[in-house]
């Protein structure tokens, strides 16, 4: 131990040693300097005191000069060690910043999933106080019902029940006992009297007996809804209901003639029976063959100015080229944009140009999964809640005309969340593979177009999603865009008089997708702008980590044809793509980390494509530098 200590002792002490002779030889270093600067002091005022003898007046401007240059070239060294320095301080603050709004925004996380924990505790000390602690399938039950109530609410002629109506206050809320549950109230057999039919205890005779627990309380079922004692006499029950409905309640179909009241009783998708039969004898009129010989740039200046005379909807050709052309590239649109500039309005006008319409769904900040979008089916009623979105998707595939289907509001809720299947499915390379399945059973009666409780999605629509970028929505994530054609419309266009009285006009869909076919026959991008991608890819991997990607490469050789044949040029298109597909995942990134780089890519895009080409990448490129 004596040995240790000894070692220790003589080895701290030389290193204390040579740690103090370290910084006193950096002050004395810096010592030295001023010293220096002293000392040679009067040296240099001797040698002014030598040669100022023999200054004339321009030897004394230059002197003066030459020492206001010294002091500048001082100054300036002092302001670019401060500048450096300003730097790095705010990109560490900004770093810094961000790092407290992530952390605050983990605790609000972290104190939204505590709340809905306290919610689940809270329900299950009211089912506690029935006498047994619930489980996860108990509080997902709770959860079910109290939706279910809620619907029926919101929504009553989609959502009747047959036996049982759910309870609700004055102000028309749902009722819930102890234990959480929605408290429902029973239907009776009625008598001739119009009196409920009593039993030998003298009780009334429920119309449907449900399931209930040792203290009385109806149990529910998964879906949130009563369980019934005989499940066959329910359902037979609730289809002598359907049918005593139905007589002397015949519906009527658009042509006036009534529908069949036993082929809406039996149904389990009665609103898309019912668009059967509308459709059962539908023909489409057919195109005039004078119509049958323009090309895809004089569609483009019809609908311009048919929009223009008959509607008052102002489009620049730009803005319909993109439009017409995104249509050629993929079946999904985004256009996102301020209030009023004509995103909902030009599905609007594509739909009177064609003389059909254009249907628009309202997205709801409500919705996660795809029952929200298509609907689901009711296993206590064994009907199907088709959707409004379901429901029109249906009208298109009994037409033959190109129809664009609106999601307004897209981003309200997560897109990739209730339009996944969709967004899987267009991912296939034919449309024939385009099946989504409604129902895992295939019963008779089911719709015509239903195959085995699959939907072949219709190959004249064309789905197209409205976005706002405020606090009230959801950013689009890459795995939307990229799938996706997007436009940005934030301008509005100058009203203008259109050149001919254009008008609307019946358009086959075959014909219509042949437009684009012979567009990309026609035209193909060139192998020059190929290069110049290439070269543009190259920069955006090495600087940024991002690459331009298969889908990607795809989209342009698909959509440079289109623009070409609606009348643009070869650039204007890759300037569009690059921005809404390329340049937007820059958004992700720390621009302040990356402002030489953001520099040096408008120097790249400057050297392959020319200084007055790519106008949107490059202001796109500057708004980004003005966040710093």
């Amino acid at each position: 131990m004596s040995g240790f200590t000894k070692f220790f002792g003589r080895i701290m002490s030389v290193l204390w040693k040579d740690i103090i002779a370290f910084f006193k030889s950096i002050f004395d270093f810096i010592v030295g300097i001023f010293q220096k600067l002293i000392s040679d002091f009067s040296y240099y005022k001797s040698v002014f005191d030598l040669y100022s003898q023999d200054f004339d007046a321009l030897g004394w401007i230059l002197f003066v000069l030459s020492i206001l240059l010294v002091l500048g070239l001082f100054a300036l060294l002092v302001w670019g060690i401060y500048k450096i320095s300003k730097r790095r301080y705010v990109a560490k603050r900004k770093v810094k910043d961000k790092i407290v709004l992530l952390r605050e925004i983990d605790k609000l996380n972290n104190k939204v999933i505590d709340l809905m924990d306290q919610r689940s505790q809270l329900l299950a000390l009211k089912t506690a106080e029935l006498g047994y602690a619930p489980t996860k399938e108990d509080l997902k039950k709770i959860e079910a019902a109290r939706k279910r109530a809620q619907e029926a609410i919101d929504n009553p002629e989609e959502n009747k029940y047959v036996g049982f109506k759910f309870k609700t206050t004055k102000k028309g809320a749902p009722v819930f006992d102890k234990r959480g549950l929605p408290v429902i109230e029973l239907e009776y057999k009625l008598g001739e009297d119009g009196k409920p039919l009593l039993d030998e205890n003298k009780k009334p005779i429920p119309l449907i007996e449900f399931k209930t627990d040792k203290k009385g309380k109806i149990l529910f079922d998964a879906n949130g809804l009563p369980i019934p004692v005989d499940p066959v006499a329910a359902e037979n029950q609730i289809e002598a209901d359907k049918a005593l409905e139905g007589e002397g309640n015949q519906e009527v179909g658009e042509d006036g003639e009534a529908i069949p009241s036993d082929l809406i009783a039996k149904a389990r998708f009665p609103k898309l029976i019912r668009i059967d039969w509308d459709y059962r004898n539908y023909e489409f009129p057919g195109m005039t063959e004078e119509d049958k010989k323009m090309n895809l740039k004089e569609l483009v200046d019809r609908f311009r100015n048919f929009a223009a005379g008959k509607l008052h909807l102002y489009y620049s050709f730009r803005t319909l080229a993109l439009f017409f052309s995104g249509m050629g590239t993929t079946r999904f649109a985004i256009l996102e944009g301020i209030s009023g500039t004509g995103k909902t309005s030009l599905p609007y006008a594509f739909g009177k140009f064609f003389r059909n319409r254009s249907p628009i769904v309202a997205v709801q900040p409500s919705w996660k999964d795809r029952s929200e979008l298509i609907g689901y089916l009711n296993e206590f009623t064994k009907k199907f809640n088709e959707s409004v979105f379901l429901e029109e998707l249906y009208k298109i595939a009994k037409q033959k005309d190109p129809h664009i289907l609106v999601l307004d509001e897209m981003n309200l809720a997560r897109i990739e969340y209730y339009f996944a299947d969709f967004l899987s499915i267009m991912e296939m390379p034919s449309m024939d593979e385009w099946i989504i399945e409604i129902v895992n059973t295939d019963l008779e009666g089911d719709p015509v177009l239903l195959d085995h409780g699959k939907f072949l999605i219709p190959k004249n629509v064309w789905f197209l999603g409205t976005a706002n970028n405020d606090d009230s929505t959801f950013s689009i994530t890459d795995k939307v865009y990229d799938r996706a054609m997007s436009m940005s419309l934030n301008k509005k266009t100058e009203v203008f008089e259109p050149e001919w009285d254009a008008d609307s006009m019946y358009m086959d869909n075959e014909f219509f997708v042949q437009l684009f076919e012979d567009a990309k026959a026609k035209y193909s991008i060139s192998e020059e702008a190929l290069s110049k991608l290439a070269a543009i890819d190259k920069y955006m991997v090495q600087n940024f980590k991002i690459s331009f990607g298969n889908r990607i490469m795809k989209q342009f050789r698909l959509f440079v044809p289109c623009y070409i044949g609606c009348g643009g040029e070869e650039y204007d298109a890759l300037d569009h793509l690059i921005t809404r597909k390329i340049l937007h995942k820059l958004e992700a990134l720390n621009i302040s980390f990356i402002k030489n780089e953001l520099k040096g890519l408008i120097v790249e895009i400057n050297k392959q494509f020319g200084k007055d080409a790519f106008s949107d990448a490059k202001e796109y490129i500057n708004d980004l530098l003005k966040q710093v």
